[in-house]
This record gives C-alpha cells, structure tokens and sequence, in this order.
C-alpha cells in the first residue's frame, strides 16, 4: 500500500520530530521516502533485537525471580 504523506513529514516522524537536514529538501521525494523506511525498519529491528536480549539475559536470572526482575527492568 503507497504511502500517500509528504516523504519529509515521515521523515520528521522517523526521526522521532525532529528535523531533518535542511539539504534533504534537494533530494527527489522518493529517495526521501526511501531513507525514512530504511530508518523506520532501523529503529524497529534495533527495539526488536533489544527485546530480544534483555530476555535473553533472563536466563541468569533463576526462574522464580524471573516475574519480578521483569517487572523491575520493564520487560
């Protein structure tokens, strides 16, 4: 499904709000759009791999505590 927003507000959003280069705006709109998927894909496989090793490091963790710590550390 196109994505149908301006390339340069997703990729504002992207970039958690804040702005982007001001000589972003000479590149073509679909390199822009390009760079704001590659950078949404980033940051979700980086919060994906994270999640993955924090419950990872569970397994130290003997099994009776594990509930507990996880509420501690927000998993």
């Amino acid at each position: 499904m196109p994505d149908d927003r301006d390339p340069h507000a997703a990729l504002r959003e992207a970039l958690d709000g804040a702005d982007p280069p001001a000589s972003l705006r000479e590149v073509d709109d679909a390199v822009v759009a390009d760079l704001a998927a590659a950078i949404t894909a980033a940051r979700e496989e980086q919060a994906r791999l994270l999640a993955a090793s924090g419950e990872a490091s569970l397994r130290h963790v003997p099994k009776f505590l594990r509930g507990p710590v996880k509420k501690v550390i927000g998993l």
